[in-house]
């Protein structure tokens, strides 16, 4: 990235102006996120665990919720830049609004989510029904 472009990208980055009308979310046009975290998933004895690689994130960053069968994690990872960019040579870690949906093995008990955030992940437990339904 040369010096101008890099300066544009930092002076618009923090207003987030420019880049709301671009992202998706309520009230915007659809426009697809710009990058998924990888993720796990696990199956264990009394539910499931799902683990998200979202280095980076702070909380209030992203949001966890079921819908229709599917974990859905979705929100924004900032840029944070270095102070006076000369020149950007390389850029491979994504920024931006990211989604991930994740499709459950059974049905599960909505109203347990146990969200963790630690060392740049997200960890989710969502424990099996009750009744034993798969």
């Amino acid at each position: 990235m040369t010096k101008p472009l890099a300066d544009f990208f930092l002076a618009h980055a923090p207003s987030q102006r420019l880049w709301r009308s671009f992202g998706p979310g309520e009230g915007r046009a659809s426009v697809p996120y710009r990058w998924q975290p990888s993720a796990n998933l696990y199956e264990v004895e009394n539910g499931v665990v799902v683990r998200m690689d979202v280095a980076g994130l702070r909380e209030g960053d992203y949001r966890v919720r079921l819908a229709e069968g599917r974990i859905v994690v979705d929100g924004q990872r900032r840029e944070r830049p270095p102070r006076s960019i000369l020149a950007c040579h390389q850029v491979e870690i994504a920024s931006g609004h990211f989604r991930s949906e994740i499709t459950l093995p059974w049905e599960v008990e909505a109203d347990e989510l146990e969200i963790d955030y630690s060392d740049g992940m997200i960890e989710i437990f969502v424990p099996r029904r009750r009744d034993g339904t798969r």
